[in-house]
């Protein structure tokens, strides 16, 4: 191949430019110099953001590919054993069932979700860096997911609030079912409302490369 001929090739997508005075002069022969500039211009343009889109977008090496799939592995095995562990002691220890361990559950049913549901979902993004399940899939998903870490956050400041009034100004009245089951009610609506932005605007786009 001669100096004046270049192939750059990225995988099965590729930019040809093989002998450009030819094609400079077969292709731009009655066009002054300033409009065969701002052609190639534009040309060198429109190549360079699909390069970069594609680069951007391309899948990822075996190494990162490896560390990534045990890192998630592991959080989704250990995370769901735990959380599963948690709900299975209290379900099978009546005396465990006290209004108050019940954010306890609430906060492990949510991380449960999301080891489960939503984790291996995310990791197929990632490693294919695309969303290749439609539509519907991706509203789903990420709605899940955001439902799950909004219940975990709030029911983790609910834990905190109940401890702080059981420290600082101890009642000798027990929690009540119902008033728990209000805020087992509220603290998923909430977290409902705060992540339906995802369920309504969130869309799959494509772009060709």
């Amino acid at each position: 191949m001669d100096e004046q001929s270049r192939i750059l090739s990225y995988g099965d997508d590729f930019i040809d430019v093989t002998d450009p005075l030819t094609f400079v002069h077969n292709n731009y022969t009655n066009m002054s110099s300033e409009e065969i500039y701002e052609a190639l211009y534009t040309n060198y343009t429109i190549m360079k953001k699909k390069l970069e889109s594609y680069l951007t977008n391309k899948a990822l090496d075996d190494t990162s590919l490896t560390c990534l799939l045990v890192a998630y592995t592991l959080l989704i095995v250990l995370g769901a054993t735990g959380n599963g562990l948690v709900c299975l002691a209290v379900a099978r220890k009546p005396q465990m069932r006290t209004p108050r361990n019940v954010f306890i559950i609430n906060l492990a049913i949510s991380d449960l979700i999301l080891c489960l549901f939503t984790m291996p979902f995310s990791l197929v993004e990632i490693t294919l860096k695309y969303w290749p399940l439609g539509q519907l899939t991706c509203k789903l998903v990420a709605g899940l997911e955001a439902t799950s870490i909004f219940v975990s956050t709030i029911s983790i400041t609910a834990i905190a609030l109940d401890r702080y009034k059981v420290i600082v100004k101890p009642s000798p009245e027990p929690c009540h079912p119902l008033r728990t089951l209000i805020t087992l009610s509220l603290i998923w609506a909430i977290a409902f409302v705060l992540s339906s932005p995802l369920l309504i605007y969130r869309t799959v786009e494509s772009h060709e490369i």
